[in-house]
């Protein structure tokens, strides 16, 4: 089968490589001189689709589904002495269609991207803006009958701005954005809230993020063509080229840091609600591997301080610079007013006469045996 074949070919260069793009992870961070390599393998299924009002989903006819298996790969560096990185990814997908009268299958690359983002405020918080620009390798055809879609096979140009705080342990991130497509498809506002719990080697994140439609389809008013098109080679599932689709999904996920230069993911994820848009589940993993990193991935980009080393190996002893209390001066002791020079002498000499005094008297002292007898004692 051919999605075994790329399988068989895409799990070695796994192992070398990971995109920086995954569904989960929009963690911006600007280390200098470093080149990040991604690979990350996708597999989604789906079984029904959301009415075209919202709010509820349809089932397919039994025994129809329409899987798909993604292997997305990518690069992203950053421009030394500046937070702007340069980043580009192309994906390779394999998708099957069954229904109770046919099962098609295709594979293929779906597209070639490249994008910017770069730090535009830094502060208590960062303003990060992100450009990018889709083009598709493999595109649909809606005469074409026999080959289930791997994408939604039409350019897109699209712009986010996202808005990123850090914590201690804690990484929030809101973005939204507006994403053109062309051959009349719908375009599109992608919005969502990401959070990440970072520790020593690992961290657990989690999002909520979708799409609305931002302008209507070409086909809008007359749709039969195209949802003809989606029933007969996608088995009825509107995950591509859906006529104003809207969605809402979640995903969760957790990553280990395997040293300085290696790291690994695994997740996965599932709608909430949508409108005309397929309701499916998803699973994840990843490898990710960073040519000249220095210390292992970090999501906080880093502030020209903490880029400063200072030289500790010139021979001066570094304990002296330990203590980072501030020295208080010594107080002069206090002079009491009534205390001078003069006062102090008198004080002195009435004390040394005290002493005299009661040396005098102890030694002066007539002795009892000694007295004179009483004449009256004496008859």
């Amino acid at each position: 089968m051919q999605k075994w074949l790329i399988t068989s070919v895409l799990i070695p260069t796994a192992l070398l490589s990971l995109r920086a793009n995954a569904a989960f992870d929009d963690i911006k961070f600007y280390p200098q001189k470093i080149w990040d390599f991604e690979i990350t393998s996708r597999y989604l299924s789906t079984t029904s689709n959301f009415s075209s009002a919202g709010g509820s989903y349809v089932s397919l006819p039994s025994g129809w589904s329409y899987t798909l298996e993604d292997f997305n790969f990518a690069i992203r560096t950053t421009v030394p002495g500046s937070n702007w990185a340069i980043w580009g990814d192309t994906q390779m997908s394999a998708a099957q269609s069954k229904t109770s009268m046919q099962t098609l299958s295709a594979s293929g690359l779906t597209h070639g991207r490249i994008g910017t983002d770069f730090i535009l405020y830094q502060d208590a918080f960062s303003i990060i803006p992100e450009l990018s620009l889709l083009y598709p390798i493999t595109t649909n055809s809606f005469s074409n009958y026999s080959t289930p879609a791997l994408s939604d096979g039409v350019m897109t140009i699209s712009g986010k701005l996202y808005l990123q705080f850090n914590f201690s342990n804690l990484w929030v991130e809101g973005f939204s954005g507006y994403v053109y497509r062309d051959q009349g498809r719908a375009a599109l506002i992608p919005y969502g809230v990401v959070a990440e719990f970072r520790f020593n080697s690992w961290a657990i994140g989690g999002n909520v993020q979708g799409f609305s439609s931002a302008s209507n389809d070409t086909n809008s008013t007359n749709p039969a063509i195209q949802n003809l098109w989606i029933t007969s080679v996608n088995a009825g599932s509107d995950l591509f080229d859906a006529i104003n689709p809207q969605l809402l999904e979640t995903n969760a996920w957790v990553r280990f840091n395997l040293g300085k230069s290696f790291a690994i993911f695994g997740g996965g994820g599932a709608t909430l609600n949508g409108a005309n848009m397929s309701n499916y589940w998803n699973a994840q993993a990843g490898i990710e591997y960073r040519m000249g990193a220095s210390e292992p991935r970090r999501s906080r980009p880093r502030s020209d301080v903490e880029r400063f080393n200072e030289e500790t190996s010139d021979g001066v002893d570094q304990s002296l610079f330990k203590n980072n209390t501030p020295a208080v001066p010594a107080q002069k002791p206090r002079v009491n007013k009534n205390t001078s020079p003069k006062n102090l002498q008198k004080e002195l000499d009435n004390t040394e006469m005290q002493i005299d005094m009661k040396s005098y008297n102890r030694n002066h002292q007539p002795n009892p045996s000694e007295q004179e007898p009483n004449p009256v004692d004496n008859p």
